[in-house]
């Protein structure tokens, strides 16, 4: 049905129906597990003041109070975030704010950031986050689109199958346009061009 909603799970192609995409901050597995292990510090470290409290160790109960609650605000934060997908461009917002992209030139303007963990954490922490390249040429994250496990290769490809997807409805929506035009990164972000080339060349975007 046209309309908002979130993309169809299983890879399956975006309706074409469908006139507006909402990503949510919980729209992937990763995403989810962020919000339960943050969320799940918060409430330990909040028992764990009423512990310091009865003990009358009041210091340490304050500071206890403090992290649990903040854990517990970005939680709360991170719920009201989204990226919606629609005809007047992409945009990323939340309870406190929100910014606005217009569809890239290209499909090259969409990309995945992989980051990797070092030590024990690279078993869960090991990331990919979808971007969109503005025309000013800095990269934007998109909210919700994240993907987390062991292997970069496998994350990668998971966060560029779904930029694909994406890409396709907006091209069938008339939404976006191929020009063939490059955006590259700059500034800061030269290093994360450089992945980013390399990534279009294992894809064979470029």
């Amino acid at each position: 049905p046209a309309g908002s909603s979130n993309p169809p799970p299983g890879g399956a192609p975006i309706p074409v129906t469908q006139e507006s995409v909402v990503i949510r901050a919980s729209a992937t597995g990763s995403s989810r597990l962020i919000m339960l292990v943050t969320g799940g510090f918060g409430l330990v470290a909040l028992a764990g003041a009423v512990h310091d409290f009865v003990d009358a160790k009041i210091g340490s109960g304050i500071i206890l109070i403090i992290v649990g609650s903040l854990a517990l605000a970005m939680v709360t934060l991170f719920m009201t975030m989204r990226t919606t997908l629609d005809a007047t461009g992409i945009h990323i917002g939340s309870a406190i704010g929100a910014r606005d992209v217009p569809w890239p030139a290209s499909r090259t303007g969409l990309f995945v950031r992989v980051r990797l963990a070092t030590g024990k954490a690279i078993l869960i922490a090991n990331n990919a986050q979808a971007m969109v390249v503005t025309p000013e040429g800095r990269a934007v994250s998109l909210t919700g689109l994240i993907w987390m496990g062991p292997l970069p290769d496998t994350i990668e490809a998971k966060g560029v199958a779904e930029i694909d997807r994406i890409w396709q409805w907006a091209l069938a929506r008339g939404y976006a346009h191929e020009t063939g035009w490059y955006t590259e990164l700059r500034g800061a972000q030269k290093l994360l061009q450089i992945q980013r080339r390399k990534q279009e060349e294992r894809y064979g975007l470029v």
